[in-house]
């Protein structure tokens, strides 16, 4: 599933814009929910690349300035 969603967020932004938006796919999954960190003026542009392909349905549930309070949503 991480090699799908990096695949996807690849080829609707690029390895450079991934590289320039600090794009990251977390270790911490649970029960196919996920942390993908990322810049703040990236956010949308990651968010449109997973909706794009239909593959796997992908939705953001909830978006955190902290990585503690994105796991807090995995438990």
């Amino acid at each position: 599933m991480k090699e799908e969603i990096n695949r996807q967020i690849s080829s609707f932004i690029g390895e450079f814009g991934k590289a320039e938006g600090g794009v990251m796919i977390m270790n911490e999954w649970n029960n196919n929910k996920g942390i993908i960190k990322t810049n703040t003026r990236y956010l949308d542009k990651v968010k449109s690349a997973l909706m794009l392909d239909t593959k796997i349905p992908i939705r953001s549930i909830k978006v955190s300035g902290m990585i503690n309070r994105a796991k807090a949503v995995l438990r």
